[in-house]
């Protein structure tokens, strides 16, 4: 299985240096970053916090850059087989579905990994220009990591059960906006019942619907990533999100190798 991971890198990530759409996204990401940082240096001798205002907006930028690379990396893992119809082909040259799912997982992984890296040497100027401690820059790196891993997760899981690359994009934005919206709806609409005396607002079915959309909204990167930019936030390292985004992540990423093991799924 190690020798057929190691080959479906290596020819993944051949076909991404030759592909002209992730040069592009690559190029698009470094000069956004860019304009950032220039707008940012211009306002510095304006502003207070410069680097904390320069920092959340590339903060954000990355959040932005993982669902991007959640839809037009991950989504179109599988799919492309099934749209060329060489996913036959690699069953019969024996190759497991686990080294399927880990040889065109990880090389966008590592894509999306070494975007990332490549934008230290701007976070880091944020650090001169004020308002960011060295905390902040690392509780946001492992905040990004995890909706990472969640997202590469979501897209695989997309790109297996999809038969074409639109598809699963279209699946994987519904699941990430009932992910995201979902706990707010279902909290607001249990709290109207509450108000017009169908549940009893002080009830446990209130309280218990309550408790457990505020733990989802809890799990929101979005909503991480606030807490770590103001000011006395919660800069913890290992915490709700990213425990939970990252083992999220990698159920949904093992569920799809599941389904490779049919023969239908072959097809």
């Amino acid at each position: 299985m190690v020798q057929g991971v190691s080959a479906l890198m290596d020819r993944c990530l051949r076909v991404d240096n030759r592909s002209l759409y992730v040069h592009g996204f690559r190029c698009a990401f470094l000069l956004f970053a860019y304009l950032i940082l220039l707008m940012f240096s211009f306002q510095a001798g304006f502003m207070d916090a410069a680097g904390l205002g320069m920092f959340s907006s590339l903060s954000y930028l990355n959040l932005l850059f993982i669902l991007g690379a959640n839809l037009g990396l991950f989504c179109g893992a599988i799919t492309e087989e099934k749209e060329e119809m060489t996913l036959g082909l690699l069953k019969m040259a024996g190759i497991h579905p686990v080294a399927l799912l880990l040889g065109k997982c990880i090389p966008r992984l590592v894509t999306a990994m070494t975007l990332l890296l490549a934008e230290l040497p701007f976070v880091m100027l944020c650090v001169t220009l004020g308002g960011v401690s060295l905390m902040q820059i690392i509780a946001s790196f492992t905040c990004l990591v995890s909706f990472l891993l969640l997202n590469a997760g979501i897209g695989m899981f997309c790109s297996v059960v999809a038969n074409r690359t639109s598809a699963a994009a279209i699946l994987a934005i519904v699941i990430l906006c009932t992910y995201w919206f979902g706990p707010f709806l279902v909290g607001g609409f249990a709290e109207v019942l509450g108000d017009y005396g169908w549940l009893n607002p002080n009830g446990v079915v209130v309280a218990s619907v309550k408790g457990c959309c505020a733990a989802l909204i809890g799990t929101n990167a979005f909503v991480r990533m606030n807490g770590i930019l103001f000011t006395g936030g919660d800069r913890t390292l290992l915490n709700l999100q990213t425990i939970s985004n990252a083992i999220g992540g990698l159920v949904f990423l093992d569920w799809p190798g599941w389904r490779l093991r049919g023969v239908r799924s072959w097809k």
